[in-house]
């Protein structure tokens, strides 16, 4: 009694019910709204462990890329953004239902960032994170 149900996977906890396997945030999901979530499940605090309702929203996958840290390849040290060898410039750009949305060019990092933050601001809400 008291113990965790289920086991860790690389997204967060499984759980096993009549022979399925379910992710558990979609589980706690199930129960406190009575249905499952139409796409995917967004940990507010990027925490996959931490499935308190108060810490789950609906997302897609957009929005819930949104709400990631830096890549490990990251270079830049800022979301949404690149260097362009060929221009000698960053690249800012961000990624919408599967497209690339093309930004601009911008002669420092910081200011590719800011054009980003704009952009992601507008159209992710509250999902953006800066990292």
């Amino acid at each position: 009694m008291g113990s965790i149900a289920g086991g860790p996977s690389s997204w967060g906890l499984r759980i096993m019910v009549c022979g399925t396997h379910y992710a558990s945030h979609r589980l706690a999901w199930l129960y406190m709204t009575g249905s499952f979530p139409a796409d995917q499940i967004d940990h507010i605090n990027r925490n996959p462990r931490d499935n308190r309702f108060c810490n789950l929203r609906e997302a897609t996958q957009s929005q819930n890329q949104q709400n990631c840290g830096l890549r490990r390849d990251n270079t830049t040290g800022f979301k949404g953004g690149c260097w362009r060898k060929a221009s000698k410039k960053f690249e800012a750009y961000s990624c919408h239902k599967g497209k690339r949305k093309y930004i601009g060019l911008y002669n420092t990092a910081l200011e590719a960032s800011e054009a980003y933050e704009v952009y992601a601001k507008e159209h992710f809400g509250e999902f953006y994170s800066r990292s």
